[in-house]
């Protein structure tokens, strides 16, 4: 008899109790627009499936959701209500935020999910969470009714700054807990932003390469680190290295910002973002769709990609 091998015994088992409650092998979670839900990754990289969605009492909107701290917060129903889901009970269920203003838009976290940002774009303001997920509260309020809304934000994890990007305009905002704002001390328009874990320092995503912003505020430094004008997405590794998206030749860059030293992985899935999975060593190149969901892994050796598979048996996922 023909023995299988160790990833399709994974792959069927997966699909056994795909649509069952599991606290087995999982990578994380992921929001699905199309079905507007939260859904499961099961299993490990290279050998994994996408679970039923949550049942949480109405449509997911839209979601953010923190792999360190694996919670998300969503915004339920046609009226978008806030609400925090822990996705490490084994029945997820969804706890309203009273004190949060319905009808955001969009929600970015901070790295470790301490902070958000909510964006509201016909109020055109940003409420601003910190204390997540335990103790929630409203820490500030910006009205962006003269500066529009951004397409890209950044919060940092105890919530004392914000980056906004204007794409645009070689404009980028800092925003403070207390309610300042000025424009960062840079021209290249910015691309993407994302803040390294418990500080201040940032990068920035140009349109000549990306950068390394020291201490976020009136007096910040900022450095070249990789020119290019193809940076897309970028995202902290930890305090020395970070991943970049090369929208050109569709590759994923490891860097070290000390010695200079880079790797490289090509993805044929057009990588459009870099979210950290649970276990940080994992993260997220797309969203769901028709198609594979595409995740990156470093690993000791290097690089590697792996997609998970759409629904071969849900018609919906059919082209």
């Amino acid at each position: 008899m023909a023995l299988r091998s160790p990833a399709i015994l994974v792959l069927s088992a997966l699909l056994a109790f795909a649509q069952e409650p599991i606290r087995g092998p999982m990578l994380g979670w992921v929001w699905d627009s199309q079905k507007e839900t939260l859904r499961p990754v099961l299993g490990i990289a290279g050998s994994s499936l996408l679970g039923a969605g949550l049942d949480l009492g109405g449509p997911v909107k839209s979601a953010a959701i923190s792999g360190a701290r694996e919670y998300a917060l969503a915004l339920l129903g046609d009226t978008r209500d806030p609400a925090l889901v822990s996705l490490r009970d084994t029945q997820p269920s969804a706890r309203p935020l009273p004190d949060v203003p319905s009808g955001a838009n969009r929600v970015d976290l901070s790295p470790r999910g301490d902070s958000a940002a909510l964006s509201y774009d016909d109020a055109k303001k940003i409420v601003l969470l910190t204390g997540l997920p335990a103790s929630p509260s409203v820490q500030a309020s910006f009205d962006l009714s003269v500066e529009g809304m951004p397409a890209a934000l950044a919060v940092n994890d105890d919530g004392s700054v914000l980056l906004a990007t204007y794409p645009g305009l070689p404009a980028t905002l800092v925003f403070d807990s207390g309610g300042n704002r000025w424009p960062l001390s840079f021209n290249p328009a910015v691309k993407a932003l994302a803040f390294f874990e418990n500080s201040r320092d940032a990068l920035l995503s140009a349109s000549d390469g990306v950068y390394l912003a020291k201490n976020v505020s009136d007096a910040t430094e900022i450095t070249q680190v990789w020119p290019s004008t193809a940076a897309g997405a970028v995202a902290p590794l930890d305090a020395s290295r970070i991943l970049v998206v090369d929208t050109d030749g569709e590759n994923i860059l490891k860097l070290d910002l000390k010695s200079g030293e880079n790797l490289t992985v090509q993805c044929p899935c057009a990588p459009t973002r870099l979210t950290r999975m649970p276990g940080g060593v994992v993260f997220r190149l797309n969203e769901v769709s028709k198609g594979p969901l595409w995740l990156v892994e470093v690993q000791d050796s290097g690089l590697r990609t792996v997609f998970v598979p759409p629904d071969a048996s849900d018609p919906d996922m059919e082209d």
